[in-house]
This record gives C-alpha cells, structure tokens and sequence, in this order.
C-alpha cells in the first residue's frame, strides 16, 4: 500500500477550510490545516506536503508572500491559489511565482 497524498489546506475563514477537509477526506488523502500563512509555513519546514491548496487573501501574510516564501527557500511543492477575489492581475503573479493552478472559491 502506498503512502497517502499529503495535501495542506491554507484557508483563513474555519467553514471554507472544514467545506475543503470534508470534500477531500479520503484514505488517498492526509489532510492538514492551516489558518494563516505563518503556520503553513512552519508547516511545510516540519512535514512537507505533495500538494497546498492557498487561500490568495488572508491577514497577515497573504497568499502570494506565503508562495513566494516558499520558492526563495527552494520549496517547489506544487501550489493551487484558491480565492474569491480573481483577477488577471492576481493570476499572473500567482502564475510567476510557480502556482500551477488559479482557482475560485464559490
């Protein structure tokens, strides 16, 4: 049996982060949470994952620090930004700093 997929949810609001848990929540999936940038962050030093699903907007350190943080360090964990607020912009830079996908959140 193989290992499962470790996935990290970085989402701010507690009902989007339980909405993504309960719709990922699979024996395929190792789910870990975090509420802020900073956590993810210390996170990913401790246990890195094969997946984070990033919330664009939080307080504090906001999704694309959180990404670009994470590329100076050398992390290429591969990125999805999640977000309510899409925009080109906000597309184009998450794209440059290596996110591979750009998603809304409903």
């Amino acid at each position: 049996m193989s290992s499962p997929y470790r996935i990290l949810i970085v989402e701010d609001e507690p009902s989007l982060r339980l909405v993504f848990r309960t719709a990922l929540q699979s024996d395929e999936y190792l789910l870990t949470t975090a509420a802020d940038g900073e956590t993810a962050l210390s996170f990913l030093e401790q246990d890195p994952a094969d997946l984070v699903l990033l919330d664009l907007r939080m307080p504090g350190m906001d999704g694309l620090e959180v990404l670009r943080r994470l590329r100076e360090a050398g992390n290429e964990v591969p990125v999805v930004i999640l977000t309510a607020h899409d925009s080109v912009p906000n597309v184009v830079q998450a794209m440059r700093l290596g996110a591979i996908d750009f998603v809304s959140k409903p």
